[in-house]
């Protein structure tokens, strides 16, 4: 793949510019340096190598040459995009979920609020980042998915297992060709209704009706049984004391084990 056949490939897709690195730190630092410098709305970073990408809260998230799709969108938000721009990551986990179900036939889970999982185990993790110029938001929107098992990190310190695409799938996959459907879909998630989107949502939620941990960095943990997720995309847990509320925040999802 190169930056000609890349957007020779997203012609006909809502992707209004490209740019394509054989290696890059990080997608979403580019893309951000890009926006400032006055990027369209729903341009494309994509990188076959990524050295220093970065999930949630710092997390380290490597892509290694030919196993993973590793981008970020840029998206100018409008006022009424803005008021709901809490629900980007779903937006961007729904477009992910709908592409692996449809073209692939898989049954992927989110595990709120921004990683997709595929028979349990994280496939894909999203990081959006919102910036502001002249009062007008502007969102990055940074995907990685696991293509292939040659893209999984070591097991050692981590909190949930990974797989890939592949594995789940049991064949091998054209990333490019999920890149595009993937950003299709996304489009279409931006475009819909909230109330659907939290819907579709709702019905893959992983750990759903089951006891949970809600690791806080910043003040005690909370345990409950998972109901769900309110409008606005925050967490519903049924707790000893009563129903609870958690924003994303710096807090950890975790199964509670018994």
């Amino acid at each position: 793949m190169n930056q000609q056949e890349l957007t020779q490939l997203l012609i006909n897709t809502p992707v209004n510019e490209v740019r394509y690195l054989n290696s890059a730190g990080s997608t979403n630092d580019i893309a951000l340096d890009w926006a400032e410098q006055g990027a369209p709305d729903f341009a494309l970073v994509a990188a076959d190598t990524q050295t220093t990408g970065r999930g949630r809260m710092q997390r380290t998230w490597i892509t290694k040459p030919g196993t993973a799709l590793a981008f970020s969108l840029i998206l100018r938000l409008s006022p009424e995009e803005t008021a709901w721009a809490s629900l980007l990551p779903f937006i961007a986990g729904a477009a992910v979920c709908s592409s692996l179900e449809d073209q692939l036939l898989l049954k992927p889970q989110i595990k709120w609020p921004n990683d997709i999982l595929l028979n349990g185990n994280k496939t894909a993790g999203i990081l959006v980042e919102t910036t502001w110029q002249d009062g007008n938001a502007t969102a990055v929107v940074g995907i990685g998915v696991n293509i292939t098992a040659t893209a999984l990190p070591p097991t050692e310190g981590m909190a949930l297992p990974a797989t890939c695409v592949e594995t789940a799938a049991g064949r091998p996959v054209d990333r490019w060709e999920l890149l595009r459907d993937i950003l299709i879909r996304l489009d279409g998630w931006r475009k819909a209704n909230p109330d659907l989107l939290i819907s579709f949502i709702s019905q893959r939620l992983a750990y759903l009706g089951q006891p949970v941990r809600v690791i806080n960095n910043y003040g005690p943990e909370i345990t409950g049984r998972l109901l769900g997720i309110d409008p606005s995309g925050e967490l519903l847990l049924d707790t000893p004391t009563g129903g609870v509320q958690i924003q994303a925040g710096d807090v950890h999802l975790r199964l509670k084990l018994e």
